[in-house]
């Protein structure tokens, strides 16, 4: 009994030894965690948070480091002299060189004399003295400035050449070259049927004049306003206008006025499409009005020479013959078309013979004056189908010419020689018994001549 009471007594001893043991050489960290707010916390012994300080002690001015703060701004020029209108770009240096913030600020003290962008670029507006300033992290440095007028140019158009080209109603561009300009001003175009206008009343109707690439300036007129100068009866005026930047008022400083602008060539103004038999189709290719109506007339084209001017010749050259030969020549069908066209083929009904060649003259009606005259031509070939005549366009490199009609002879006069049913004239023995009789006679003649030199020879 004794014994193993002993035992027991030895075993707590022993126990109570490791547990003392175990808290002398703990760890120097341990983590308690919280079961309410599941959470951990960190103990550190002294030792390490000496350690900890040191570390963060360096981290700091290692941060301090790679901060380099501004010295000094400087700009490449103190002073400067600029005329109205003209620009030069300033040069600010930041110090030190490895300074961490390298953005410039610039500003100028007033910016009705001149203007400073942000990469130093400055604009001269009005004669003046202004300040210009450039400053980085509180550090900055000016350029005191000076605007003067210098040698003013005064805009100059008395020796201006223009020109005007116009690909349809709805569209002109007007460009000028020989010119002088007031740099220190804008410029604009204004058109009017009337010659003396108030042009500060349209400022919402005058279009800007730009350059072009090669020096030339460009005045631009669309739709209404492009159509209103082409297409409405009567004189134009040009304004060339000039505003100083920055102001509101316009001045005109020119009025022109304008000659007729000439209209695209025959054949590239209106055409009519007759190659449906239960459509008539309009194509207004300049654009003009859509109320205008067109006055049509259509005939069989009888000449030979108005053939082969479109064969032989230029397009334009071929078109303006036939717009002339179609003024007086017979027409087979007259009426009126509106550009929605019709539901039917004008030309449906017509005695439309094949292998012959017609013309529709267009003439667009005036509307009393109101518009400019307009007329067109457009040329056709016979299309006849099942469902009734028509007319088409054609290649005209394909037009087939008798050498045999009576307009074509080189002596001008009426070629009676040929009659109209292919028949010899005087006789009406018709060319099919003539030919097989003229190829019998001369095979005879042949094989009589060689059997008579055959027998010679034998």
């Amino acid at each position: 009994m004794k014994l193993k009471f002993l035992y027991k007594v030895a075993l707590i001893i022993a126990i109570l030894i490791c547990i003392l043991k175990t808290n002398t050489y703990a760890t120097s960290e341990t983590t308690d965690k919280s079961n309410d707010n599941n959470t951990s916390k960190t103990v550190i012994s002294t030792e390490d948070e000496g350690q900890t300080k040191q570390n963060k002690s360096t981290s700091s001015l290692s941060n301090e480091d790679e901060n380099v703060p501004v010295t000094s701004v400087s700009i490449n020029k103190k002073t400067l002299e600029l005329l109205i209108g003209k620009k030069e770009k300033l040069i600010a240096t930041v110090m030190p060189n490895d300074a961490t913030t390298k953005t410039v600020n610039w500003s100028s003290s007033d910016t009705s004399i001149a203007t400073v962008d942000t990469l130093g670029n400055v604009t001269a507006i009005k004669e003046g003295t202004t300040t210009i300033t450039a400053t980085v992290e509180g550090k900055s440095e000016t350029c005191k400035l000076t605007v003067k007028k210098g040698n003013e140019v005064k805009a100059d158009f008395t020796k201006a050449k223009f020109d005007y080209k116009s690909a349809n109603l709805g569209n002109l561009e007007i460009t000028i070259s020989d010119y002088k300009l007031d740099t220190t001003k804008e410029y604009y175009m204004y058109i009017s049927k009337n010659k003396n206008e108030d042009i500060n009343k349209y400022k919402n109707d005058i279009n800007i004049i730009s350059k072009n690439e090669d020096g030339t300036l460009r005045a631009l007129f669309t739709g209404s306003q492009a159509r209103n100068i082409l297409e409405v009866a009567g004189k134009n005026y040009m304004y060339i206008i000039e505003k100083t930047k920055g102001e509101s008022t316009y001045n005109v400083i020119t009025t022109k006025e304008m000659p007729n602008i000439q209209l695209p060539n025959a054949g590239l103004r209106l055409d009519i499409f007759l190659y449906d038999p239960k459509d008539t189709v309009v194509v207004n290719s300049i654009n003009m009005s859509a109320d205008r109506k067109i006055e049509y007339k259509i005939g069989k084209i009888t000449s030979n020479d108005i053939l082969k001017s479109f064969k032989n010749d230029s397009s334009s050259v071929a078109f303006n013959n036939l717009l002339k030969y179609a003024k007086s020549a017979n027409y087979m069908a007259t009426g009126t078309v509106t550009l929605e066209g019709l539901n039917y083929n004008i030309a449906n009904k017509l005695n439309i013979e094949d292998g012959a060649y017609y013309f529709v003259y267009m003439i667009v009606e005036n509307e009393n004056g109101k518009y400019i005259d307009i007329e067109d031509v457009a040329i056709y070939e016979e299309c006849n189908m099942k469902e009734g005549n028509a007319l088409v366009h054609f290649d005209f490199a394909d037009i087939r010419i008798e050498e045999n009609k009576d307009d074509i002879k080189d002596d001008g006069k009426d070629d009676t020689t040929v009659a109209p049913d292919n028949k010899l004239p005087q006789t009406g023995i018709s060319y099919t018994i003539i030919i097989p009789i003229v190829i019998l006679t001369t095979s005879g003649l042949i094989y009589y001549t060689k059997y008579k030199k055959y027998r010679i020879i034998k």
